[in-house]
């Protein structure tokens, strides 16, 4: 209908090439209204699906109480060793049919949350006779811990509904001094190209048969196949030590060298990474 109220809802995508069927449950507690419309829609992203079929939809009535949470894994909370908390990212809890008591929201170790991103942060909220309307929760890696990687899970319980969880993951690495994420590289085609861009260090980047189709995180160099292509840049202050993350763009395997002062310092022999 013209005057309906359209919400898109995420589902489980089954594995990009199969052609069988695949099952997955979509969550409605969310939707509000006497009436609710159901419609699928074709939407078909080059190097995607081509082809979707759907049959047997089946809807369920929820009468025991539960406790919903969206998504249910929140990833890179991470800052640099001495400069945390790191940045705050958020997921949703809503619920139905509760018995009307407290829901308890508490973080794992290493790990803190609050009920609005600038708030104040814990290792516990509790929602006081929660009704189920949806509320957001912040987490955040923790100020003060080593280098290291740390994951668990923020617990959501009470209402007379089983407990849910959300998985949290982050790391604390070496305090660089400068992370370019190559926010200034813009190219986002697929032609190999030639061009330079300012870094994050107000240095240069020059780079040769470059492509910008295949981010890692953000833009990202895509360097081609051959001897000629190369990302460069003069810093002027020097380095003490370097990371960077990389990827294979294709399923040829490949080898990626780094090289200093025009010397060869690492190569990164690529298989389906």
């Amino acid at each position: 209908p013209t005057n309906a109220t359209w919400t898109e809802l995420s589902f489980d995508e089954p594995s990009q090439g199969d052609y069988t069927w695949a099952d997955a449950t979509v969550d409605l507690s969310s939707i509000t209204g006497s009436t609710v419309y159901l419609a699928f829609q074709y939407n078909y992203n080059n190097g995607s699906y081509r082809t979707w079929e759907v049959d047997d939809v089946s809807i369920e009535n929820v009468t025991n109480p539960e406790l919903t949470v969206n998504p249910e894994a929140l990833s890179s909370l991470s800052y640099g060793e001495g400069n945390g908390p790191s940045g705050a990212t958020s997921f949703a809890l809503s619920a139905l049919n509760l018995d009307g008591s407290d829901v308890s929201v508490t973080a794992p170790a290493n790990f803190e949350i609050a009920e609005s991103e600038t708030g104040t942060y814990s290792n516990s909220i509790t929602l006081t006779a929660y009704d189920g309307t949806e509320t957001t929760v912040w987490v955040r890696l923790e100020a003060g811990l080593a280098q290291s990687a740390y994951s668990g899970d923020v617990t959501i319980s009470g209402g007379g509904a089983s407990d849910v969880t959300v998985a949290v993951s982050g790391e604390v690495t070496y305090p660089w001094d400068v992370v370019d994420s190559f926010t200034n590289f813009t190219v986002t085609g697929g032609s190999y190209e030639d061009g330079d861009f300012v870094g994050e260090a107000g240095n240069t980047w020059t780079y040769v048969n470059a492509r910008g189709d295949g981010n890692i995180t953000g833009p990202t160099p895509g360097l081609q196949n051959n001897s000629e292509a190369i990302l460069s840049s003069t810093i002027s202050d020097g380095i003490a030590k370097f990371s960077f993350d990389y990827m294979q763009m294709f399923s040829t395997d490949v080898n990626l060298r780094g090289f200093i002062n025009g010397d060869s310092v690492t190569t990164v022999t690529s298989s389906d990474e």
